[in-house]
């Protein structure tokens, strides 16, 4: 199946057209896409939302779009996404992205002050090789998917 990429079609729409339920799939050569289920996580804490490692044995430059289809029960949590080890609270994917309404929150389009569209991570037990995503508060009823784009950093 042939997907057109228009301004009118959004990354998420996308994303869900061509990937199927499962996790990874590559597309192009050398891109990957992971498609990760978000946690409804009620605890706020970090990677309550999301943790994903990088799987490569090399560093990936990675980014990330949040679909959510159910938001949370509270319209004012926002989340931070980034690249971090095991434990932090990162924002330099995506800082202060909003989960409060069904909709697409991307390293694209809502940076906010830290983000970028892209970041580096390092290969698979390195020092920072996970993406994380940590709500404000309660993510309670938050139903959606991660969909992380990442590819090889070969040195």
């Amino acid at each position: 199946m042939t997907y057109a990429v228009t301004q009118e079609m959004p990354v998420a729409e996308l994303l869900k057209n061509l990937i199927p339920d499962g996790k990874t799939v590559t597309h192009l050569p050398g891109l990957y896409i992971d498609k990760v289920s978000l946690t409804a996580d009620t605890a706020g804490g970090a990677g309550g939302v999301l943790s994903w490692q990088n799987p490569l044995k090399s560093n990936a430059l990675a980014a990330l779009v949040l679909h959510i289809r159910t938001a949370t029960t509270t319209t004012t949590i926002t989340a931070d996404c980034g690249t971090d080890s095991t434990g932090g609270s990162p924002d330099n994917l995506i800082d202060a992205g909003v989960l409060g309404f069904a909709d697409t929150v991307s390293s694209f389009e809502d940076q906010g002050t830290n983000g970028a569209s892209f970041r580096e991570l390092d290969e698979n037990g390195g020092t920072n090789d996970y993406l994380m995503v940590k709500g404000s508060g309660s993510a309670a009823g938050l139903v959606g998917e991660a969909y992380i784009l990442y590819f090889p950093l070969d040195r």
